[in-house]
């Protein structure tokens, strides 16, 4: 268990008798006791201190403790301070108040001191339990991050390789490898980039550059560059929709490669020689839709509550399975957004197969 001494302390009161009793118990423990007289020095402490724990009065002028609470726990950068409060009120309310406010613990006054001291230790080692999760969370981050990086560089270079040699060969059989070739590359470098990015989306740290954008034409230029794809399996794509033109303000890029994502699954699902489908629309509150569908198997009814998870992979009658990144960032990628993401197996018109469907705000 980790360690319990010399950690940071913040305490809150208006009192300096208070102050004083609490620094002359805690600081014989072992911990830095740093104090505060009123809401607005202390929020100053907590953001340069960062503290491992804040003892708080409540009664205080200016800015009570509930509000204090309130402020620090809708931080994303000190929500995760444990606070115990500490008042001389004794109704019921005022307990709901401060759980309300966020608070960790509410100590009535006056107080025994061991009890004070054991709540704190099990809020102390919460704390460095959850410091310790952030770190380890931080370097699966940078690793991750260093791999991918290492892993697309060479795949990039392939790419380009492959783009010359079809460029400039003409033998139908050796045309037909080099496709295949460059399909394979384009399904790795979009497992590589859904890897790191779904990282930076679930760590909300992902930047979202929302822009101008025509649906039906961002949807014709995926279907063109995915002609590789589709030549693997012997089939057809078409594009549809109900409108001439759809623009909607979404990050290109990010919504560029949902579509990649789903066409790259039904790819990989569809039956042979059959015909996918690109479609898109526009609602009357001015929200888009735009779909990706396939003929093939089924997903089963179980599969169909986990799809989006992360590794939550369904398979075919030929036992195909994807990765179980693709979806989860297509679903990040909505969610993050505004919008929502869902599956509808069988597809409307059709006896099988699958169709997935992103639903975006129109800003």
């Amino acid at each position: 268990m980790p360690e319990q001494t010399g950690k940071t302390i913040i305490a809150v009161d208006d009192s300096e008798l208070n102050l004083m009793m609490m620094q002359s118990f805690l600081e014989p423990m072992g911990h830095n006791v740093i104090v505060a007289t009123n809401g607005k020095d202390a929020l100053e402490l907590i953001r340069t201190e960062n503290p491992d724990l804040i003892l708080l009065d409540v009664m205080m002028p200016e800015m009570d403790g509930f509000e204090v609470c309130r402020r620090i726990k809708s931080n994303d950068r000190t929500r995760h301070i444990p606070v115990i409060m500490i008042t001389a009120l004794d109704k019921v309310e005022d307990n709901v108040k401060g759980i309300e406010a966020g608070a960790e613990d509410f100590l009535t006054k006056p107080f025994d001191a061991v009890i004070l001291a054991a709540r704190m230790k099990a809020l102390l080692q919460s704390k460095a339990l959850f410091d310790e999760i952030a770190k380890l969370e931080r370097l699966k981050e940078d690793m991750t991050s260093m791999i991918v990086h290492d892993l697309r560089t060479p795949m990039s270079s392939i790419k380009m390789s492959l783009e010359f040699l079809r460029d400039n060969i003409h033998e139908e059989k050796l045309l037909d490898f080099i496709s295949i070739a460059s399909a394979d590359i384009e399904d790795s470098l979009l497992l590589i980039n859904n890897l790191l990015d779904i990282g930076k989306l679930e760590a909300n740290k992902m930047e979202i550059r929302k822009e101008d954008t025509s649906l039906l034409d961002m949807l014709r230029d995926i279907a063109g560059r995915a002609k590789p794809l589709l030549m693997r399996g012997g089939l057809q794509l078409s594009v549809q929709s109900d409108r001439d033109e759809i623009f909607c303000e979404v990050d290109k890029i990010l919504v560029g490669r949902v579509v990649t994502n789903l066409l790259a699954n039904a790819i990989k699902f569809a039956e042979s020689k059959s015909t996918i489908i690109l479609d898109a629309t526009q609602l009357d509150n001015g929200d888009v839709v735009f779909g990706v569908v396939n003929q093939g198997t089924n997903i089963p009814e179980p599969y169909k509550k986990t799809i989006f998870e992360k590794f939550g992979q369904a398979k075919d009658q030929h036992n195909k399975a994807g990765t179980g990144l693709g979806l989860t960032f297509c679903k990040h990628v909505a969610e993050a957004h505004r919008g929502k993401i869902w599956v509808e197996s069988p597809p409307k018109n059709f006896p099988s197969g699958a169709a997935f469907y992103v639903q975006l705000p129109l800003r």
